[in-house]
């Protein structure tokens, strides 16, 4: 067991000399694209709007793993009841470097937590598992980055992919990402 332990050290020792590792604060507005129902881009109601955490990434060259822990407070309105959910998203993807600025993309398993009302009417499953699809552009200044992140999660089945196309829904957001090492 030492042995393995040290072993892992000994591999991961040289990615982290060469590899960008960023931190940082993001906010999100849980936001439909393309819902035919609207007659105008919907406004935020309600502070269950919006998905609040953190962001962190490690890159290395054009390979790069990212990890959000994310929260979406819970309503009430009217009769409709939305749970507290945690959000746990990971993913790794391709980026590249142009000048100042990063395209990135990923894609990788996300796990929920949700915590419902024992009184609500309808109670989701406690756990839910799936995968994610994440869109980001990084605005490199110095050891700070503003990143524009779009992220979505769908189910590994023939109706979840051919949902991820035809109803374009999740969150779009902005974080603020801090270059550690």
């Amino acid at each position: 067991m030492k042995k393995l332990l040290i072993l892992l050290v000994l591999a991961i020792l040289p990615i982290l000399t060469f590899a960008d590792f960023q931190i940082g604060p993001t906010a999100m507005y849980n936001f439909v694209f393309n819902d035919p129902t609207w007659s105008e881009v919907p406004k935020p109601n309600s502070l269950s709007d919006f998905t609040f955490g953190a962001d962190a990434r490690l890159n290395f060259g054009i390979i790069q793993a990212t990890g959000y822990a994310l929260i979406n407070p819970g309503s009430v309105t009217g009769l409709v009841y939305m749970p507290t959910v945690v959000k746990l998203y990971t993913d790794i993807g391709l980026c590249v470097d142009i000048f100042f600025v990063r395209l990135g993309a990923g894609i990788g398993p996300n796990f929920n937590f949700v915590f419902s009302d024992p009184n609500a009417p309808t109670k989701p499953d406690m756990f839910q598992l799936g995968l994610n699809f994440k869109a980001a552009v990084d605005f490199s200044l110095g050891g700070i980055a503003l990143s524009l992140v779009y992220l979505t999660d769908f189910n590994l089945t023939q109706s979840g992919v051919a949902k991820l196309f035809e109803k374009i829904d999740g969150n779009i957001g902005l974080s603020v990402l801090f270059k550690l090492f």
